[in-house]
């Protein structure tokens, strides 16, 4: 009997291109990006210092290093140098784009219309993917004496989170300053 083959650990991604599902293997530490296609063939790797980030909540959402876009044929991933490289994943792989994001960065989602979110214990910045172009950039948290602190259960919205704006949706937003002004659009 022989001893079971020693793998890399790493976080699973699986996306779609087209009707084919895709696979993308982000190693815990720091090796890069391995993507499989649906019968499991490995298609190439991708030299990324991913960063070193993974926590025990990975599998749940919390930290998510790599994004597929809709379409299947674009993939961001999280950096160790708190940058997202957007590759193109068609026939071959190319970076096309490296975007900064605030350090502490935890996890990129890419949403509706070519956005991406990323996301920290207390930022939030959504940027478009192919320009690198920042449409959102906040910070969250609860204000106590020692600064910004984690938002909790049980805490109410008003007075106690601070933030220069609340998105509401990806895509266009249409950003106010007060209450007021968003109670004059709404109507």
């Amino acid at each position: 009997m022989s001893a079971p083959v020693e793998q890399l650990q790493g976080t699973l991604h699986w996306g779609m291109r087209g009707e084919a599902a895709r696979l993308a293997v982000v190693a815990w530490d720091g090796r890069g990006v391995d993507v499989y296609d649906e019968d499991g063939r490995y298609e190439y790797h991708l030299d990324i210092d991913t960063t070193e980030r993974i926590g025990v909540s990975c599998w749940d959402g919390g930290e998510r290093l790599w994004a597929w876009s809709p379409s299947g044929e674009h993939g961001a991933c999280l950096t160790s140098d708190d940058q997202i490289k957007v590759w193109s994943l068609g026939d071959g792989p190319a970076c096309v784009q490296s975007i900064e994001v605030p350090e502490e960065t935890a996890a990129v989602l890419w949403g509706a219309d070519g956005v991406l979110a990323a996301i920290g214990g207390f930022t939030l910045r959504f940027v478009r993917a192919l320009t690198g172009d920042v449409l959102g950039d906040f910070v969250n948290g609860r204000d106590d004496e020692e600064g910004l602190a984690p938002v909790e259960d049980g805490d109410e919205l008003h007075g106690v989170y601070t933030a220069d704006t609340w998105p509401v949706r990806w895509g266009d937003l249409n950003l106010v300053k007060d209450a007021e002004t968003a109670a004059a659009e709404l109507t």
